[in-house]
């Protein structure tokens, strides 16, 4: 009885509760999103066009983990302020979608014309797959808006506790991009995966600013043109969070360009094995990051410091626990799980292999990651982002180092283990940033 009575205790606590329901809502929002590269290796196989398209997507991913992660993450403690002294959100809510309006419509503009001057330089492809590379590149650019919006509707809805629907939106996005690949590949090849992602957020938007209407008014007004000095402290806190997504998911663009230098399909293996990699970190991340910086902000607001620590400390153990479990039991069932979820289509037996030992060494460093995304979110909850966005730069050029040293005897397994290695040495950064951390 007193185990089932702490048990009990246990999971009835706000932020427990949180991030069980969370997770298990994320589950089901993510496991269709998986499928989606599972049915492209299915229907596209790996070559020069699958090539050309995960390059495009790493690109257009970079844009929206900045404008959509970052910012997603850093409006949460915002927008809990502004609900705390009374304020109307959807007012503020409404500002931060035109801001996103604008400074998407820039960036965007700047990436394309970027690209046209920079990517024949440091991707080797042939003209068919560069023509084939801009195009898809005009065509997923929408996504960057879309999923920006979307991000900060997200926010709202998770700073009123309401986890549901952010946490199960992604099926929306996935099951209409499954659906639109399965009509269209014949027809579009893989400009039809581009299509099905770009349908599939723009009906996730609707559906998302709907609910924000009901709980909090339609965001959208005269108002939401004007600009606010609050804006301003927004911006400084995003700027180095974003700056640090930025470069974490340059690692993953840089990676891809490099494997391009590689035999044929190396690129795409590299994606299959990093996808595979997302099923258990997703598993572990995906319901628990968002309710964590949520509720962590509140009590360290109420009890300080020693508090938050506390909290984190014991979340850290518990991640590191679970991904080193987790970890350890995929590399033992590593080829049969690579065979069961790719050996079919297009797929052939000597890629699956490829494959499978690229995954391997990116498991390597699976738990060393997991728990440093635990441990940076206390400078999140701090609102001290600038050492998050440090410690990203150093990270970008030790993979760019690593990965030229064992990519030319490892092949695309060297990449991957190059991400591990950066892994571990991120992991001692941050236990030492926590353990120095003051008020």
């Amino acid at each position: 009885m007193g185990a089932r009575s702490f048990l009990k205790d246990w999971l009835s606590r706000p932020l427990v509760k949180d991030v069980f329901s969370t997770t298990a809502l994320a589950l089901v929002g993510r496991i269709t999103g998986f499928l989606v590269p599972f049915f492209v290796a299915i229907w596209f196989g790996a070559g020069r066009d699958t090539d050309a398209f995960f390059l495009v997507y790493s690109l257009i991913l970079l844009l929206t983990m900045v404008f959509g992660d970052a910012v997603g993450e850093v409006l949460i403690p915002f927008l809990a302020e502004v609900r705390a002294r009374k304020g109307e959100v959807s007012a503020y809510v409404g500002k931060f979608l035109v801001l996103e309006g604008v400074l998407v419509s820039v960036v965007v503009t700047l990436l394309f014309l970027a690209a046209k001057a920079f990517l024949p330089l440091v991707v080797h492809f042939s003209p068919y797959q560069m023509g084939l590379l801009y195009r898809l590149l005009l065509e997923m650019l929408p996504l960057v808006f879309l999923v920006s919006w979307i991000n900060v509707l997200m926010a709202t809805l998770n700073v009123a506790k309401r986890f549901s629907l952010p946490a199960v939106s992604p099926s929306i996005r996935s099951g209409i991009t499954l659906l639109v690949m399965y009509l269209f590949r014949e027809r579009l090849g893989v400009h039809s995966i581009a299509l099905g992602f770009v349908v599939g957020e723009g009906v996730r938007l609707v559906v998302m600013l709907y609910k924000v209407s009901v709980i909090e008014g339609f965001p959208l007004g005269r108002g939401s043109f004007l600009w606010d000095p609050e804006l301003f402290r927004f911006l400084g806190v995003a700027f180095f969070r974003s700056g640090s997504m930025i470069f974490n998911q340059v690692n993953q663009a840089v990676d891809k360009a490099m494997a391009s230098w590689l035999v044929v399909g190396s690129v795409s293996v590299l994606y299959y094995a990093g996808r595979l990699t997302m099923v258990p970190a997703l598993l572990l991340t995906s319901g628990a990051m968002i309710p964590f910086v949520s509720h962590w902000s509140e009590r360290y607001c109420r009890e300080g410091l020693d508090r938050l620590k506390k909290d984190v400390r014991k979340a850290a153990v518990a991640m590191a626990v679970a991904s080193s479990v987790i970890a350890l039991l995929l590399i033992l069932v590593s080829g049969p799980v690579v065979k069961l979820v790719l050996g079919h289509g297009a797929m052939k037996g000597s890629s699956l292999q490829l494959v499978q030992w690229a995954w391997v060494c990116y498991l390597l460093g699976f738990p060393f990651r997991l728990v440093s995304r635990v441990l940076l979110r206390v400078y999140v909850v701090l609102q001290r982002t600038r050492i998050v966005l440090i410690q990203a730069v150093m990270g970008t050029f030790l993979n760019v180092l690593l990965n030229w040293i064992l990519m030319r005897k490892m092949g695309a397994a060297g990449i991957a283990l190059s991400t591990s290695v950066v892994g571990v040495l991120s992991l001692l950064f941050w236990v030492w940033a926590f353990r120095t951390v003051k008020a």
